[in-house]
This record gives C-alpha cells, sequence and structure tokens, in this order.
C-alpha cells in the first residue's frame, strides 16, 4: 500500500510538473520520450505510460534528466521533499571566489576583521584559553574555587 501510494504521489507530481510547464494534455508520454532522448536517454514508451499512470517510479538517472526539462528540483519530484522548483541561482551565475591573502588589497566594500591568536574567556569563577600560534589549537580551561 505504501509503495502503490509513493507511485500515485510521483504520477501527481510529475504531472503538475508537466502541466506548469505547459506541456501536459494528449501526447504527454510521447513528449517525455522525445526530451529524455534529446538527453541522451533512451525510455521506452511502455515505461513512460507506467510513469504516467502510477505503475512505476523511474529511476534516478530519468529523475534527474525529467527534472532539469521540467525545471523542478529532482527531491521534490521524487519524493514532494522541499521546494518544487530551483532557487533560481544556476551554478554558472554563482561568481567565482578568488583567492586571497594578506597582500590582497581591500575593496571597498569590505572591512577588514583582525585575527586573534589568543583568546580569553572569563564567566564567573573559571577562565578559558585557547592558544592558535604554533598551527594548532591549545585549550586550557581552569576554574577557580
Amino acid at each position: 500500500m505504501v509503495k502503490n501510494n509513493y507511485k500515485l504521489a510521483f504520477t501527481k507530481r510529475l504531472q503538475e510538473a508537466c502541466l506548469d510547464s505547459g506541456i501536459a494534455g494528449r501526447g504527454l508520454g510521447k513528449r517525455i520520450t522525445e526530451a529524455l532522448a534529446k538527453q541522451g536517454i533512451k525510455v521506452s514508451a511502455p515505461a513512460v505510460w507506467k510513469w504516467l499512470n502510477g505503475e512505476s517510479v523511474p529511476d534516478s538517472t530519468n529523475i534527474l534528466a525529467l527534472s532539469q526539462w521540467l525545471d523542478v528540483r529532482a527531491e521534490w519530484l521524487e519524493y514532494g521533499r522541499g521546494a518544487k522548483k530551483n532557487d533560481g541561482i544556476s551554478v554558472n551565475e554563482i561568481m567565482p571566489v578568488n583567492d586571497w591573502d594578506n597582500s590582497t588589497p581591500i575593496e571597498r566594500d569590505e572591512v577588514e576583521i583582525p585575527f586573534y591568536s589568543t583568546i580569553e574567556l572569563a564567566a564567573g569563577f573559571g577562565s578559558c584559553t585557547t592558544d592558535n600560534q604554533k598551527g594548532g589549537i591549545i585549550e586550557i580551561l581552569s576554574f577557580y574555587i
């Protein structure tokens, strides 16, 4: 029963994603087969029919291909978890991170924050010291009574 519910829930999400993408309706199975073929994935028409009728769930490769084609998250399509759509940031849009060291000039929109190699904490009758001067971290914790 749980497995059938899982299959039916997947089918509902697949149909919802197709509808949102404007590709639902007659011939949907053929459009799915053709879209996956364009991604280099060969899927039979009976397999796609089973996906659309709650009889089976595609494997992870097909889920990923379907999610990319439908512009939905693979986790949402397969399990219904999280947001349906991607967050809108593709990997290509993320700004590159430049290497930085002490000789790198500080830009106008940046602020230098000093690095403290020794930190002491005093709380009540105890104290804690962390020393990071020799490349390792040494923690000293002492309590006074």
